[in-house]
């Protein structure tokens, strides 16, 4: 027979959900500073109830305020990177979208551009074994294709996790605005962000912060 909970561990518990809720306040409060600096430096970093509450405060500055986390789930791993490695993932799930037009593409600019943003060895994986998908979208390469693999490739985590509408709304401020995949296939999606988190995991060229 299994024994009820006592008291202290109810009370265990109670703080262990606590913890993790402040860490993944801190997190997202992070997320609200990270899409607009201008609001003014806020020490989201902080520990315990402050970070918290200063978590809240960034939320209310971001307009996120009405949205409750109640229930939103845990935050994925990717949010929780550097803003280099996290914009690493993207390209990398924008680049395996995009395989098959990176391996028809005769610009040279164009590829030149892609396989420095992701590294040689990705790039032609990518491109020799990856490019047999078909792609749910067909675009015109914009003269910047590294920021719009960046936002092709946030929206391809973005819908492949399947994310609460108040967790979403935090996550989808990490990335440039794309509205490109609403009719793709979610299984299709959830292959491609898989592939790209396997060679995200694998040694990565050294990043360098984007032009903004």
């Amino acid at each position: 027979m299994i024994a009820s909970p006592t008291a202290s561990d109810r009370f265990a518990q109670a703080r262990e959900r606590r913890r993790r809720w402040c860490a993944d306040a801190r997190i997202l409060g992070g997320v609200a500073f990270e899409a607009d600096t201008s609001r003014g430096p806020l020490d989201v970093s902080s520990a315990g109830r402050a970070g918290s509450l200063l978590a809240a405060a960034w939320e209310r500055r971001a307009g996120l305020a009405s949205a409750s986390l109640l229930g939103a789930g845990s935050l994925p791993d990717w949010a929780k990177a550097d803003r280099l490695r996290r914009r690493e993932l993207a390209v990398l799930a924008g680049a395996i979208l995009r395989a098959r037009s990176l391996r028809e593409s005769i610009d040279g600019g164009l590829l030149k551009a892609v396989a420095a943003a992701i590294g040689e060895e990705r790039f032609d994986l990518i491109t020799r074994f990856l490019a047999r998908r078909e792609s749910p979208v067909t675009l015109a390469w914009s003269s910047d294709p590294v920021t719009q693999l960046h936002a092709l490739g946030g929206e391809v985590l973005l819908r492949a996790g399947e994310y609460a509408p108040a967790l979403h709304a935090r996550l989808s401020m990490l990335f440039p605005v794309s509205a490109e995949l609403a009719r793709a296939d979610p299984g299709l999606l959830r292959r491609i962000a898989d592939d790209a988190r396997m060679l995200w995991g694998e040694s990565a060229p050294q990043a360098t912060e984007p032009n903004r």
